[in-house]
């Protein structure tokens, strides 16, 4: 129990220190050394290691979700459950600590690679989770991110890992008694080392990014004379700050909606005017109603023929189907939109959670149903099997999973006008259109994980000239998970080299460019709790072309390869019985008079 106040407690609160709102990353290494010296403890049985590891991880994974608890009493549920499954993996990198100490494996070595290959897990199994990852406590630090181009998210939580074990042996060696010089100019090898690549890559970066100096032919960069100016696309981002309720009114629907209507008009009278408003995820107050090939069976609880349900079907289908379009048409603009696709088949009732992009003349540009659902936002595991899960969550049946893993929205400037219209059959197909765009639409915690936005670049098969995330905070009361989100975006644009702008109801909307700075963003909503009050607003962006567009980077094109070597390396290492240890006899004999913070 001493240790558990002594140790265990002030390492949670160091490494949460770390993270948003608090922001104070470098304490996050110190509470990962603190970490290392209480799994390490000679005096510590497995166990109690084992079991203090979980326990800590558990009380920081309730702090980092506790926005999971918000929405509904019953998500309260799915906050704990989260809490102690992510645990679990504090409690295997502890285990596989304790392993390496064994096998006599030096822990800067040991601890990042572990903790690398267990995220890789996370970030796959039950539709992954990565809003806690380490890395996110750098994000305000671009220089410190740039080599995510080439290995993912996972390499800069990999550098944290390792300074904090560094951190540890520095800290080791003085309780012992013994100079600390070594690990302490590993420390700053370390980081000058990883902050000199990422200046580096930084100034190559920026070479890339001038469109004049870098207009893409045939997949390659080319000089170009003259003073061409970049092609530039205006848009707003509708950030109405509206909270959501389970269970919400027709009246609150109604007047989420005149905001966002009035707030888009505001923008139009605006210079320079937007070629295209974008609303958050599911923020269109009507649903588009699709009768599929397989005809629809009445619910048992219709009042009427069959015919009747079918007519009614056919009318609500034909109202609501357009009005997208018709919205577009008022604001004399592209329109890109969250909204509910309600898809009538046989006995089913599908629900896809969409973005739909129309541009200045109503007509559809394209359509994507979101694929990756939110683990007890919009399904429940297992409910399927226990069908009560269905009944007592507010999730009810959950939403469908889209079938297509990207569908690139691409538009044009019409000749003349400059209106926003769906690209046609004339237009260039290689891309070397200028007038050309593409966006990549994903939403809600799609762009929170590094391979779905990664495979969807390589999968597009074109120039990409943006990444679009519409998403919907507005059930989480203006806390910090906004802010975590916002970190994710920032390494989705380091990792593709592609610019990413996010629209999101309550907070955070942002523009971040290709090198991960944040360029433009809105205020996040005051938390509800502390009586604050909610700001509506929208955030005028101006998009030029970028000469990466065409770019495809090396964790694009390879994925999660860096993390994956580290699983691999993890389980070679500790389960390979072949591995011999590191160490002489006599080095072993040293090596296993480990601190003991407690005797001391």
């Amino acid at each position: 129990m001493k240790s558990f106040f002594f140790l265990l407690i002030p390492a949670v609160v160091l490494i949460r220190l770390g993270f948003p709102p608090f922001n104070l990353a470098p304490l996050t290494l110190a509470g990962w050394a603190i970490m290392l010296s209480y799994i390490l403890s000679e005096s510590r049985t497995m166990s109690r290691a084992l079991g203090g590891a979980w326990l800590a991880g558990f009380i920081w994974n309730l702090s980092m979700t506790v926005y999971v608890a918000f929405p509904h009493w019953a998500t309260s549920i799915g906050w704990v459950a989260l809490s102690a499954y992510l645990a679990v993996y504090w409690l295997v990198w502890a285990w596989g600590c304790r392993l390496a100490l064994q096998k006599k494996i030096p822990m800067w070595f040991a601890a990042p690679i572990l903790w690398a290959g267990l995220e890789l897990i996370q970030g796959h199994l039950l539709s992954g989770f990565l809003l806690n990852q380490q890395a996110i406590a750098f994000y305000k630090a671009p220089v410190l991110l740039q080599l995510a181009e080439y290995c993912g998210s996972y390499v800069v939580s990999f550098i944290l890992m390792l300074l904090s074990a560094l951190v540890y042996h520095a800290w080791k060696n003085y309780s012992e008694g013994q100079k600390p010089l070594l690990a302490l100019l590993s420390i700053f090898l370390v980081v000058g080392l990883v902050a000199g690549i990422g200046i580096f890559i930084l100034n190559e970066t920026n070479d890339k990014l001038s469109f004049d100096n870098n207009p893409i032919k045939d997949g390659e960069f080319t000089l170009i004379s003259g003073e061409e100016s970049a092609p530039t696309l205006n848009i707003a981002l509708i950030q109405g700050n509206t909270p959501c309720l389970v269970d919400c009114k027709p009246e609150h629907i109604e007047e989420r909606f005149s905001r966002y209507c009035a707030k888009s008009f505001d923008a139009l009278s605006s210079s320079p005017r937007p070629d295209i408003i974008v609303w958050p995820e599911g923020m269109f107050r009507f649903p588009r109603i699709e009768i599929s090939d397989k005809e629809p069976v009445p619910d048992p609880n219709f009042k009427g023929t069959k015919e009747q349900f079918l007519e009614i079907l056919r009318h609500n289908s034909e109202t609501y189907q357009p009005m997208i379009g018709n919205w577009a048409k008022n604001f004399d603009a592209c329109f890109i939109t969250g909204v509910d696709r309600c898809v009538f088949s046989g006995e089913d009732i599908l629900m896809y959670n969409s973005v739909v992009a129309v541009d200045s003349y109503g007509r559809d540009i394209g359509q994507y149903d979101k694929r990756h659902l939110v683990l007890f936002g919009e399904y429940i595991p297992f409910s399927d099997q226990i069908p009560i899960l269905k009944q007592i969550t507010p999730v009810g049946g959950g939403m469908q999973s889209g079938k297509r893993v990207v569908l690139p929205l691409t538009f044009q400037k019409e000749n003349g006008t400059n209106a926003i219209i769906a690209k046609t059959e004339e237009s260039d197909a290689s891309g070397n259109d200028n007038s050309d765009w593409t966006f990549l639409p994903s939403v809600c915690y799609e762009n929170t994980l590094p391979h779905i936005i990664g495979h969807q670049v390589l999968k597009a098969k074109q120039p990409v000239d943006a990444l679009l995330n519409l998403s919907n905070d507005g059930w989480f009361k203006g806390c910090f998970e906004n802010e975590l989100r916002m970190a994710q975006s920032v390494f989705r644009a380091i990792e593709t080299r592609k610019t990413h702008i996010v629209s999101c109801n309550s907070g955070i909307s942002a523009h971040i460019d290709p090198t991960g700075h944040i360029l433009q963003h809105g205020d996040r909503e005051t938390p509800s709790f502390w009586g604050g009050t909610v700001k509506n607003e929208y955030i005028p962006i101006s998009l030029k072309k970028s000469g990466l567009r065409n770019y495809i980077t090396t964790y694009t094109q390879y994925g999660d390869a860096f993390a994956g070597c580290c699983l691999f390396l993890s389980l070679t290492l500790l389960f390979n019985p072949l591995v011999q240890p590191l160490k002489s006899s006599k080095s072993e004999s040293e090596e296993g008079k480990i601190d003991n913070l407690e005797k001391k």
